[in-house]
């Protein structure tokens, strides 16, 4: 196994790579396969109902994790805060959210 380069990225870095990665049009086109863990009980922090997910974009020939993003789903379905990417994978390079 080669081992990864981590790189320190802004937020609007971020986003901006997730946005062009276009997730939802490989999934949709099947080479991605988006798998979502829910985690429920937020406590008062958020609206009732509410459940934090972490989404995961997986390579499907390989089983290789590419993204890795995190999200609030309401109890009416709506997607709020995110998907806000943890982790984008781009071959060796790993990217992750710049500490302060």
């Amino acid at each position: 196994m080669v081992a990864s380069i981590k790189v320190e990225c802004s937020n609007e870095e971020r986003y901006s790579i997730l946005a062009a990665l276009r997730l939802e049009d490989k999934v949709a086109d099947g080479y991605l396969e988006k798998r979502v863990e829910n985690h429920p009980g937020l406590g008062n922090r958020l609206p009732e109902g509410t459940v934090s997910q972490i989404v995961r974009y997986i390579v499907k020939h390989n089983n290789w994790m590419l993204v890795k993003a995190h999200q609030y789903m309401a109890l009416d379905g709506r997607i709020f805060g995110g998907p806000d990417p943890k982790y984008i994978r781009l071959n060796d390079v790993v990217l992750v959210q710049l500490t302060p």
